[in-house]
């Protein structure tokens, strides 16, 4: 599922379920619901996912099922656009990883997937407020890189481009590197790359596209509230918009990612029709 491959995630997960089943396991069974949930979503099965997270949820009875759920649950809410829905699963999650003293592993994440959406709303006093905070020292360094993508775009958002090109030049081996394997990686590298650019008042050139790609659509192109190809124009239009007068897109959190689609060249919705649209 992380790396993007949704069919056999799915199989997996059945397969998991099956042994789940026989030995008795609820949180076993809440965790193969889980990534089923993720990969049908990403497929663009978005209620179906929806459906299998619910699972999850009931069927979770120890910690690990628990937070596993709200970790991808967030994220899903956040790749839908349902922002404040995202926001209240994950804070939720923050508090349980407090109680659990697992701040510093499970935690980090959590806070992750609440400044996130944080920021898509606009809220970036809350955003720099919680990114003061101590989360992710000593933590692995792919949660770091989590949390240094959002900082970047902050900082584009308040027009430090220096500070955020900066830190975007530190940081990026390290995405590029993980962004093989991970396939958020690999959006949040454009999403960095595109509020740099647009702070500074340039046109982010275009990223190079993945080649496993024209087998596979990644992971952040996949689940998104909106399903018409008449939703992917006006992303691409907007991105355009915002390209025309300085710092237009990077003003806005929201506008950052409707330029990384276009700068990657894909809709944000996993819709075969969006191919058919004009990239300019």
């Amino acid at each position: 599922m992380i790396a993007g491959d949704r069919e056999e995630a799915i199989r997996l997960a059945d397969e998991a379920e099956r042994g789940a089943a026989g030995a008795g396991s609820a949180d076993q069974l809440s965790i193969a619901a889980n990534v089923r949930g993720g990969s049908l979503a990403h497929l663009g099965e978005v209620e179906a996912g929806v459906r299998e997270y619910e699972r999850a949820r009931e069927l979770a009875t120890g910690s690990n099922a628990e937070m596993r759920y709200r970790v991808n649950y967030s994220d899903l809410l956040t790749l839908l656009g349902r922002y404040r829905e995202a926001v209240e699963v994950a804070e939720e999650g923050l508090r349980r990883a407090r109680e659990l003293r697992v701040e510093r592993t499970s935690g980090s994440i959590m806070a992750q997937n609440m400044v996130v959406p944080l920021l898509e709303l606009g809220e970036i006093e809350r955003v720099e407020e919680m990114l003061s905070r101590d989360f992710v020292q000593g933590t692995l360094r792919v949660f770091r890189m989590y949390m240094s993508m959002t900082r970047v775009r902050v900082l584009a958002w308040r027009g430090r481009s220096a500070e955020a090109a900066e830190m975007l030049r530190d940081w990026l081996p390290a995405f590029e590197e993980t962004g093989v394997s991970e396939r958020q990686i690999w959006y949040d590298r454009v999403m960095m790359t595109v509020a740099v650019a647009e702070s500074e008042g340039r046109p982010p050139r275009r990223t190079r596209h993945d080649p496993r790609d024209v087998a596979r659509r990644p992971t952040r192109a996949a689940a998104s509230a909106s399903t018409s190809a008449g939703g992917c124009r006006d992303r691409r239009r907007a991105a355009r918009r915002g390209r025309r007068r300085r710092g237009g897109v990077g003003r806005h959190p929201r506008g950052l990612a409707l330029a990384a689609s276009a700068t990657a060249g894909r809709c944000l919705v996993d819709d075969p029709r969006c191919a058919a649209l004009p990239a300019s």
